[in-house]
């Protein structure tokens, strides 16, 4: 199972809107470095998981804004440091980052300096982007003995003052319902270091904060697919945010929002989907007919092995799932998706000389691209070891660490395929997990094509053609449609078969 990433747009929201004051209403309007003056601020948000009991607080951000200078410039400078303490399946699991960024004051406010350190369960990350000839050069180093340096190039991304400016302006001006604002914030992971995030105006209300009557906006964050609700004032500062009725956020006191939930939030008892059937090994369950309720708007895939008929008039959707299987028409791919497929990304660092060179070795002669997938799916399950806390962003860090759970297993497993020109897929989403409460948790796998069709594997279990409790409902890390509903979604067992 993978660890939920549900916090992910939680940390974007609070990067893009950060601490923020209404920005003078002269005559004219205010110099960037007088913009800047209005937005020094230090908020805290306490970080919530959902639980059986209610909501436990199990980790906490912090956000400052303030004016100092870089390499002898004033620069506007945001800090960031957040911490969070949970277990899954168990195992324990710590994560912190701080992160540091330096927007210029003249011209359009862009960045200058930016750095983060990431720890996660012991395992460090330091990443630093410094102006270049192209505009910015990404550097990410492994904080271990032998650790890695990687860098790359990117034109100068889209996060500045000017655009910061422009959402403050959006959000203390006259909108209407539907009205969207797209901002961008810095990416470390995205090929162009940019991400891209839709500010949605829902409506308003008046509500007492810290005892005074004021205006509320209600807002909701789009990110590829995931959306997050949130209470903002026309100020800027953000009050609350909840997304996917499983992880919220809201303004507190530093002291109040550092005091986490005596008991650790277990996520695999909060993200899983709980069913009243056990349907026993789920390798052996080769036909499935599940009850859906809590969609919401989602929309589940169908394939040839998945399909979904949405229940009339507010009743329950019915999904039909199969072990997947080889189809008699071929689906060749097409010239733009089999180049999508292969390429090579700051993750899926397929191009690096120590995966293509383990990818060839693995294959050896193999007869055909079926007998390739098959070998190197063998190989990720029998070399890496089973943790859920050897955490990994890279195809390269997964190489070094040899550990990790279905995401680390699915990333590498990827890069390896396309490194010997299969086109290759991560996709996620739901699998049956027996054990003294039957249950469908998130999950990770893949999806390579061998010429005739894409052929599911999951690397993790050891299964080439996956078995039918695999639920596909996300492809890639950063398709976050599927958190919409992790909170509400509802599984009902209405008949399986095995082999």
């Amino acid at each position: 199972m993978p660890r939920p990433a549900l916090s992910a747009l939680v940390l974007l929201l609070i990067a893009s809107l950060g601490p923020a004051a209404a920005p003078p209403r002269g005559r004219g309007a205010p110099s960037l470095a007088e913009w800047a003056k209005t937005q020094e601020a230090r908020y805290a948000y306490g970080m919530y998981f959902k639980t059986r009991e209610g909501w436990a607080r199990c980790g906490w951000i912090v956000e400052e804004t303030k004016l100092g200078k870089h390499d002898g410039k004033d620069v506007m400078i945001v800090l960031s440091e957040t911490y969070t303490k949970t277990a899954f399946d168990g195992e324990p699991s710590v994560k912190s980052e701080k992160s540091k960024t330096c927007f210029a004051l003249t011209g359009d406010g862009v960045i200058i300096y930016a750095e983060s350190t990431k720890t996660e369960d012991g395992q460090t990350t330091f990443r630093k982007a410094e102006p270049s000839a192209m505009g910015l050069k990404i550097t990410t180093r492994q904080e271990k003995k032998g650790g890695r340096e990687l860098t790359r190039d990117v034109a100068m991304v889209k996060d500045n003052l000017k655009e910061r400016r422009a959402l403050d302006v959006w959000l203390s001006g006259a909108r209407k319902k539907g009205d969207r604002f797209d901002s961008y914030s810095l990416s470390w992971e995205d090929q162009d270091g940019d991400r891209l995030q839709a500010y949605v105006y829902k409506d308003q209300k008046r509500a007492l904060v810290g005892g005074v009557e004021a205006t509320v906006l209600l807002l909701q964050l789009v990110e590829d697919g995931g959306k997050m609700d949130a209470e903002v004032l026309p100020d800027g500062k953000l009050l609350k945010a909840e997304m996917g009725g499983i992880v919220m956020m809201k303004l507190e006191k530093e002291s109040e929002a550092k005091k986490l939930a005596a008991k650790v939030v277990d996520l695999m008892d909060t993200s899983s989907v709980f069913v009243d059937k056990d349907l026993g090994r789920g390798r052996n369950v080769v036909g499935l007919k599940l009850e859906v309720t809590g969609l919401g708007e989602y929309k589940i895939p169908t394939s040839h092995r998945q399909k979904y008929t949405p229940g009339e008039k507010g009743k329950p959707g019915v999904l039909e799932l199969k072990e997947d299987f080889r189809v008699k028409e071929a689906e060749p791919l097409g010239k733009q998706d089999r180049a999508k497929y292969l390429e090579a990304t700051p993750r899926i660092q397929c191009d690096a000389a120590a995966i293509r060179d383990l990818a060839r070795r693995i294959i050896g002669k193999a007869p055909n691209d079926l007998s390739k997938i098959r070998l190197l799916a063998k190989w990720v399950y029998r070399n890496l070891r089973k943790s859920y806390s050897a955490n990994a962003d890279t195809a390269l860090e997964v190489l070094d660490n040899k550990a990790g759970d279905c995401t680390e297993h699915a990333l590498l497993f990827t890069a390896l395929c396309r490194a010997v020109g299969i086109p290759t897929r991560e996709v996620g989403g739901l699998a049956f997990v027996s054990g003294s409460r039957p249950l469908f948790g998130w999950h990770a796998w893949a999806e390579a094509h061998d010429g005739h069709q894409w052929v599911s594997v999951d690397p993790t279990w050891d299964e080439l053609y996956v078995d039918a409790t695999h639920i596909r409902m996300s492809e890639g890390n950063r398709d976050l449609a599927w958190v919409n509903v992790a909170g509400s979604i509802r599984l009902k067992v209405l008949d399986f078969t095995k082999k």
